[in-house]
């Protein structure tokens, strides 16, 4: 009896602690399974087969209960987290902090991702280097602060993607990636004199202690200043200054002493600028791309990481929908908990080459912006006309246009074609005229244009003493011209070209007058 009383006190005790391990009681057997595992850690199945993986459970009821509001559109915020669009910083040096929206004003550190509504200040003797997933390359000398307004990267549908920066004080120094390789209209930076847009660019910008004066300096590629004044284009090797909001852009041969010092020597003492000269502006800092995925990766983490103590979640690796925590039948008394072991990490893709930058044509004419401008020319008319003696008379012509694009503007035009006299008569001719023209750079300064059109001429002939008849001869038909233009600046530039007009009747005496010019254009 002894025995068996023994024997029973140890099949209670036995089943006390197998209901203590397991969590349920005999009243629980006819809850659903779904009942059963509310009470659980349960594993997380997103729409994109990832999961959130629990790595150690050791946590109060309390602390458990804090899991189950884990879901799928947790997860999903996760993995937008990781995939966000922003940079990184690539090297800090002194007193460097970081304000995201949201967020107090805090010491940054290596971990942290610059992203749309972020604010860098970067103190006295102290810099840092930024790099932004499109491999955007940024510079901050002391005492400087780059406001990042808006920031988008998606590498498979460039028409998303867009870069707005501004600087209030200090000095930067960009490298362009692969955003403003591609469209250049997708990269803006607000400076306290104006707006500055890349065209396949290395350049400086400083903002004086006035916070008004703006100096430039194009290492690569070419930028353009925009203001009130208009838009000024600089190219490599150029410095400029842009004194206020309303104050045109103007090249200078030097910037004071000391002004891009700082920017020129962080940017050679960089490990991250060696790696650009060598690899080029595309595929810069190859080597810490992984560095960038995991610190995203752990981002994601902390957002995720329940309050509870000791519940650790691990975001974002693509696996097959599965249970991470399987209950598995074990051999009596009592079944055993077992974590299936997580799938290795799949290696990350090699990131596909960048396109080779565009070639871009310098806009025109007077630099390129679209508008309307206005024109006059001066020159030599030679006629191919029966029994013309006096050729090489002065002729004369006004021009109105507009710049549809930077490669194709419309012009209307009215040109005198001069008084000539024959053995018999005195001729005046003029022509009115519509033709489209086409621009060709062939710097930042200098262009080649043509233009083709329809042309409406009259040459009044008047009879001599001694001989009898007045006549004009009216005549359509096309004409066409060929020159070059230099712009002096956003607002006006010379032209030197040959046009050819048709003049005499339309069924006999058909002939041609041409005007061999010099003039200039006003740009709105």
């Amino acid at each position: 009896m002894k025995k068996i009383s023994v024997l029973a006190i140890l099949v209670v005790v036995v089943g006390l602690l197998a209901w203590k391990l397991l969590g349920t009681s005999p009243e629980a057997t006819s809850h659903s399974k779904n009942e059963d595992q509310a009470n659980a850690v349960k594993p997380v199945v997103s729409d994109s087969a990832s999961v959130l993986k629990v790595v150690s459970v050791v946590a109060p009821a309390s602390a458990i209960s804090a899991t189950a509001t884990v879901g799928s559109s947790s997860a999903q915020s996760a993995v937008d987290l990781v995939k966000a669009a922003g940079g990184r910083f690539f090297k800090i040096d002194g007193e460097v902090s970081i304000t995201n929206v949201g967020d107090d004003t805090r010491r940054a550190s290596k971990s942290d991702r610059v992203v749309s509504g972020s604010v860098i200040n970067v103190g006295d003797d102290s810099y840092a280097v930024l790099i932004f997933d499109d491999d955007q390359i940024v510079f901050m000398q002391p005492n400087s602060t780059l406001e990042v307004r808006d920031y988008r990267y998606d590498p498979k549908q460039s028409g998303n993607n867009n870069i707005d920066y501004a600087i209030t004080q200090g000095g930067l120094r960009f490298v362009t990636g692969r955003i403003g390789q591609q469209n250049h209209k997708a990269f803006k930076l607000t400076t306290p004199s104006g707006t500055i847009d890349v065209r396949g660019t290395e350049f400086s910008v400083v903002v004086e202690k006035d916070k008004k004066t703006v100096y430039t300096n194009v290492v690569s590629g070419g930028i353009g200043m925009t203001n009130a004044a208009g838009t000024t284009v600089s190219t490599a090797g150029q410095t400029a200054l842009t004194a206020s909001t309303n104050a045109p852009t103007t090249t200078i041969s030097a910037a004071p002493a000391d002004t891009f010092e700082s920017l020129d020597t962080l940017a050679r003492k960089s490990a991250v600028k060696s790696v650009a000269r060598k690899s080029g502006v595309k595929n810069v800092a190859k080597k810490s791309k992984g560095v960038a995925k995991k610190t995203r990766v752990k981002e994601a983490q902390a957002a995720q990481k329940p309050q509870a103590a000791g519940i650790t979640a691990v975001v974002e690796e693509p696996v097959a929908p599965a249970m991470v925590l399987a209950p598995a039948p074990a051999p009596a008394p009592a079944p055993a908990i077992v974590l299936a072991p997580a799938p290795a990490p799949a290696p990350a893709p090699a990131p596909a080459p960048a396109p080779a930058p565009a070639i871009v044509l310098t806009p025109a004419p007077v630099d390129g912006a679209t508008g309307f401008y206005v024109g006059a020319q001066l020159g030599s008319v030679n006629y191919r006309y029966s029994n013309i003696t006096n050729n090489g008379q002065i002729g004369f012509g006004l021009l109105g246009g507009y710049a549809i694009n930077e490669n194709f503007a419309v012009e209307a035009e009215y040109n005198s074609l001069g008084g000539f006299d024959s053995t018999k008569s005195t001729l005046k001719g003029s022509s009115i005229g519509v033709s489209g023209v086409g621009y060709y750079a062939l710097s930042q300064q200098f262009t080649l244009f043509g233009k083709l059109g329809i042309a409406s001429t009259s040459l009044k002939e008047t009879a001599k003493p001694g001989f009898a008849g007045n006549f004009t001869h009216n005549n359509s038909g096309l004409m066409f011209g060929l020159g070059g233009q230099y712009n002096v600046n956003s607002r006006f530039g010379i032209r030197v070209g040959f046009d050819s007009y048709p003049v005499g009747d339309a069924t006999s005496n058909k002939s041609t007058a041409g005007l061999l010019y010099a003039g200039g254009i006003f740009k709105f």
